[in-house]
């Protein structure tokens, strides 16, 4: 299932605005993750992929697709932590990664962030 619950999205103006005016951010080979921590009882995430690096929606709506089910798959890495987190990944690669190698990459990025935060 491709799905990830209403309260597990970013979706308030004023929530992104907060989460991207904080210099909380690392680059990860084709990612940029922004993450500010709130006090909120679930984890949320928001997922960009600018049309500047992707042109064809077709392929933008692909790789939404695929970070939504690697985070989706891989987010209890982030459960066994105290607090909760607004989470921002931003694509910013020029091609289009395999499915496999996404889900790779979000799960390095999830366990940094376990890590680092």
């Amino acid at each position: 299932m491709n799905k990830l619950y209403k309260s597990e999205r970013l979706r308030l103006k004023k929530e992104i605005e907060k989460l991207f005016s904080d210099n909380n951010f690392f680059v990860a080979d084709e990612f940029k993750v922004y993450w500010r921590a709130k006090l909120d009882s679930a984890n949320k995430v928001l997922i960009v992929v600018p049309k500047s690096f992707i042109g064809k929606a077709v392929d933008r709506n692909k790789i939404k697709r695929s970070i939504r089910e690697a985070y989706r798959r891989h987010k209890s890495i982030l459960e066994n932590k105290k607090n909760t987190y607004n989470i921002a990944f931003v694509y910013i690669h020029n091609k289009i990664l395999s499915t496999h190698a996404v889900e790779q990459k979000i799960k390095l990025i999830l366990h940094r962030l376990n890590s680092e935060i």
